[in-house]
């Protein structure tokens, strides 16, 4: 069969396309090198959620990212990497892509702390149980810490058990990991207050001292606030003086612990009185005070008066009411006319302690009696308690002798009755007496050193004693020098010193080296 050119030229065209390479050029893909996770870790509250972040070096970026967790307990982490944290606790989290892992640390912390009740008033005595809710995701196991700001209130066990132990308020905190903190303010009042005396029978213008006593567990003084009844009968003192004004009957109270707590006396004041002035007075041993009384008895006329105090050693009166302070303490003036009595509360106070010693200044390895004059009036052998300020420098004994341990200053005191006194005292290292060298290695203070071998090392020490025996080795500056050189090198110790050395032999030879301090010299054999 004939066929036209052009379907030749068709056939010419098709073998030439089917000749072709129509295959795309090939593209190597690089093998995964190294993974990362961000973060390398973390921590976060129960309840909160982070995203981990996998970085793959290599690879076709299709590859699957595996995501696991260690610890289940603490929370968990989804396809994704996202974690979610569920308890308190710690946990390890692992990221997988085809053989390589990398993992990452991750710290789950309490979300919150929470303590009830807040606030508790309660007597002295009682007990309560304060209860600390962790919000940590395992129902509040996390340990907590149990705290008290005022021991002498009370005090609160490793549970929150709380005892109160004494009146005063203080602040309790618990805290938890994380630094969770939560706080209850605690009130302890006294279990009891009693007043005395509970009755009175007193004339007009006639003064009587009440005295509360507050059951609060410290042992101290506890703040009392005083009430009348009828104003129009008397007044009474912030320190419990009542002082009748006018004849009829009314109740003195006192409160403590804010009137927490109360008692009451019964007080009946008829129209004649005597009154003593001042009331109260607060005196030094050897100063003087004059009282003056006045009596209503309705005569008239002038009333005789009577003057007495209740403790001759802390005082006496004169018959013209002119009171001399003798020795410390509390007692009673009272004033008598017309078969009636008034009073007057008088404290007298120490003026003062005296210490007579030998000397301001002495050396290192001295001792000193120190003596201290209490003057209370009393005319009986006052306790005095010693102490010194610094006692790396000194000690004092109950005795007051004092002995000197190493230079430096300080301050002596004497106390007693309240008072008190201080003397300055400076103790120096005195002049350097005799210096030692000797081998620390050997026993005893030896001075010869056998180094038989080159390059052996011997540890030497250098002291330094004053004339009492006492060592000042810390207020020297040693020099270590060798007679003949070449045989030994010497390294001294970087303190001030220079009390230690380390002499090692580079030579055979005997040598002798001196250590010296302030003109002393000492003699250590090499050999």
């Amino acid at each position: 069969m004939k066929h036209s050119p052009l379907w030749s030229l068709s056939l010419v065209l098709v073998a030439s396309a089917c000749l072709k390479d129509t295959s795309a050029p090939s593209v190597e893909i690089p093998p995964i090198s190294r993974i990362a996770v961000t973060p390398a870790s973390t921590s976060l509250l129960v309840g909160k959620s982070t995203t981990f972040a996998a970085m793959v070096t290599g690879g076709t970026g299709k590859e699957a990212i595996t995501w696991s967790l260690d610890n289940s307990a603490v929370g968990s982490i989804s396809t994704s990497g996202v974690f979610s944290a569920k308890a308190v606790g710690s946990a390890i989290v692992k990221v997988q892509v085809d053989t390589f892992s990398v993992t990452a640390a991750v710290s789950v912390l309490p979300a919150g702390l929470n303590l009830s009740p807040g606030a508790v008033t309660l007597p002295l005595g009682q007990t309560v149980q304060l209860k600390a809710d962790v919000l940590d995701g395992l129902g509040g196991s996390t340990p907590v810490t149990w705290s008290f700001s005022n021991a002498s209130a009370g005090f609160v066990s490793s549970s929150g058990f709380f005892t109160a132990r004494g009146s005063g308020t203080g602040i309790v905190t618990v805290a938890a990991p994380g630094d969770l903190k939560a706080t209850a303010t605690v009130t302890v009042t006294p279990s009891g207050i009693t007043v005395s005396p509970t009755t009175l029978n007193l004339q007009v213008g006639k003064t009587a001292q009440l005295r509360a006593s507050v059951a609060d567990g410290t042992g101290a003084a506890s703040a009392v606030s005083w009430f009348i009844s009828d104003a129009s009968v008397g007044t009474v003192s912030s320190s419990g003086l009542f002082t009748a004004t006018g004849s009829g009957d009314a109740n003195i109270t006192a409160s403590a612990a804010s009137g927490a707590i109360s008692t009451s006396a019964a007080v009946h004041v008829s129209p004649t009185s005597i009154t003593v002035t001042p009331g109260t007075a607060v005196l030094t041993i050897g100063s003087t005070k004059q009282f003056a009384a006045a009596v209503s008895d309705g005569t008239g006329a002038a009333s005789v008066v009577q003057w007495t105090f209740s403790d001759p050693l802390i005082g006496s009166v004169a018959s013209t009411g002119l009171f001399t302070a003798k020795g410390t303490g509390f007692g009673t003036l009272f004033a008598n006319g017309s078969g009636l009595t008034a009073s007057a509360a008088i404290s007298v106070t120490p003026t003062g302690v005296n210490i007579t010693r030998g000397s301001d200044s002495l050396i290192v390895g001295r001792t000193q009696q120190y003596f201290a004059d209490v003057n209370d009036g009393t005319g009986r052998t006052s306790t005095v308690r010693w102490s010194f300020s610094n006692l790396n420098v000194a000690t004092i004994s109950e005795a007051g002798i004092l002995t000197s341990l190493a230079p430096g200053t300080g301050k002596v005191t004497a106390s007693a009755g309240g008072a008190a006194n201080s003397v300055d005292l400076t103790i120096t290292a005195g002049a350097v007496d005799r210096v030692t060298v000797c081998d620390r290695s050997a026993t005893g203070c030896a001075s010869v050193v056998t180094l038989a071998a080159v390059n052996s090392v011997a540890s030497v020490r250098a002291s330094a004693f004053n004339s009492l025996g006492a060592d000042i080795s810390s207020s020297c500056s040693f020099s270590y020098s060798a007679q003949t050189s070449g045989i030994v090198s010497i390294n001294l110790s970087t303190d001030a010193s220079h009390r230690d050395a380390l002499v090692t032999r580079v030579a055979t030879g005997t040598v002798q080296i001196l250590v010296t301090c302030s003109a002393n010299t000492a003699v250590l054999t090499i050999n």
